[in-house]
């Protein structure tokens, strides 16, 4: 845990220098991260080996652990595996898109290309939450560590609210531009309404 937590540190703290080589770079290594951890989940996050046991080797590590494991020790493991998954969660090396996949899709104006899980979304969420989290762009297959870091999540109301306020903005501003005539301004604003409305 401490080389990944180490990692995930370098990763957020190269993002933030001046250095373009060394940004680009982050963003490769929070990739392969990403990557590694789906690949050693069970070696990192022991509950997903434990969820995968039958019931008869529930039942018989449940028996080991009451005559022969420590108690103590246990609780402290635990207690320390909390602490790192908290701090992952919370470091920027997320490898997200920097700039909007789909045209018409909500963006802020702040250009990242790494960020914390806890401020992400997967893709298919981008519709919903585009403005307010980032996009993740890298691919995860772990079922586990997509909960763990809230991807599998229901977008929050609030970021919903957030978004619609972009797309009402971004209408807005395509409906007040000037165009050489009627028709490329309604060809325009049919295509962004054909947009919003089929996503």
């Amino acid at each position: 845990w401490k080389t990944v937590l180490e990692c995930a540190r370098s990763i957020e703290f190269d993002a933030t220098c001046d250095d373009e080589e060394k940004v680009i770079s982050a963003k490769n290594r929070g990739s392969e991260l990403l990557m590694f951890l789906d690949m050693n989940v069970d070696t990192f996050f022991p509950d997903t080996a434990k969820s995968k046991q039958s019931k008869t080797g529930r039942f018989l590590s449940k028996v080991n652990a009451a005559f022969f494991e420590d108690s103590k020790k246990k609780k402290i493991e635990k207690e320390q595996l909390d602490q790192n998954i908290n701090e992952l969660l919370n470091i920027k090396w997320v490898p997200v898109h920097n700039d909007p996949p789909q045209e018409y899709l909500p963006w802020p104006n702040i250009p990242t290309l790494v960020a914390a899980p806890i401020e992400s979304v997967l893709p298919e969420h981008m519709w919903l939450a585009s403005y307010s989290k980032h996009l993740v762009n890298g691919d995860l297959h772990s079922q586990y560590l997509k909960n763990l870091f809230g991807w599998q999540n229901a977008i929050s109301p609030r970021d919903v609210s957030t978004q619609l306020r972009a797309m009402s903005d971004i209408y807005a501003n395509a409906k007040s531009q000037k165009y050489d005539n009627v028709r490329d301004q309604d060809m325009s604003l049919k295509g962004l309404c054909q947009k919003y409305s089929s996503e």
